[in-house]
């Protein structure tokens, strides 16, 4: 029987994505990004306040998936996250995408009697959930996905995640394969990640044009660049105060997901 220490897996998974350094415009071990209110201690300090509410997402979520409650779950970790930051949203995307993974994961191994999860059966329980969730009103990220018609946080779930299972996650397990630096494979899997999402982060900080250039030169680095490449992309990303904060989101996803399917 598979038993799986939520509290630990998602805080390293969170830690990762924290420690992938150099991130354009992001907070990694190197600097604050274009982020005036936050750092790695913050972050770090966040990420321990959050970690137990995916636990008791998990446990709620054995016998019944039930969103009402997922959503109660989540606000308390929000309430949590800002109680440790004094404010500050540094979490909230990862509450929602990784909430919503650990419960659905936990609610199929409670229905398949304690035997690893199939990833397809992952995402069409993920899929079927997001269904039961309504966009937040007048958040940044659903105000950018209206005014510039790309695909929010919501809608990529309602997707079913389908970029992360069948896109990003392979991408991810081949850099860690071609690569013996693990934070090479995972900035390289960021960069991937923001060419090939609607950053709805990137959109809201640097209008359109701006997040369409930051994109193509993402799907440039993430192929081949030096750490003066990368060092120089960062730089170019604080200076028009953007931050691909969803994409951050689905790295921390990734590496969840890398992590159970190596429990499969």
């Amino acid at each position: 029987m598979t038993q799986i220490d939520w509290k630990k897996l998602t805080s390293e998974a969170l830690m990762a994505e924290l420690d992938t350094t150099p991130k354009p415009g992001l907070v990694d071990r190197s600097n604050n990004g274009s982020h005036r209110d936050m750092d790695y201690a913050l972050m770090s300090k966040s990420i321990a306040a959050i970690a137990p509410y995916f636990e008791k997402m998990a446990e709620a979520s054995c016998e019944t998936l039930d969103v009402a409650t997922l959503r109660a779950i989540g606000l308390e970790a929000e309430h949590a996250m800002f109680e440790a930051t004094g404010g500050v949203n540094t979490h909230k995307g990862a509450i929602f995408c990784l909430g919503l993974l650990v419960a659905s994961y936990a609610h199929l191994l409670a229905a398949n009697g304690g035997q690893p999860v199939q990833l397809g059966q992952l995402q069409q329980v993920i899929e079927d959930t997001a269904q039961e969730f309504q966009p937040q009103q007048n958040t940044n990220g659903v105000m950018a996905a209206l005014r510039y018609r790309v695909q929010g946080a919501l809608a990529m779930a309602q997707h079913g995640y389908d970029i992360v299972f069948n896109d990003i996650l392979p991408w991810y397990q081949k850099a860690k394969l071609e690569s013996t630096d693990e934070n090479m494979a995972r900035v390289r899997t960021l960069l991937y990640i923001m060419s090939r999402i609607e950053d709805t982060n990137l959109y809201h900080r640097g209008g359109e044009r701006v997040a369409l250039e930051v994109r193509k030169q993402a799907a440039a680095l993430c192929v081949q660049a030096s750490l003066e490449d990368l060092q120089a992309f960062d730089a170019q990303c604080i200076s028009l105060n953007v931050s691909a904060g969803g994409s951050a989101d689905i790295l921390s996803m990734t590496i969840l997901l890398d992590k159970l399917n190596n429990i499969i």
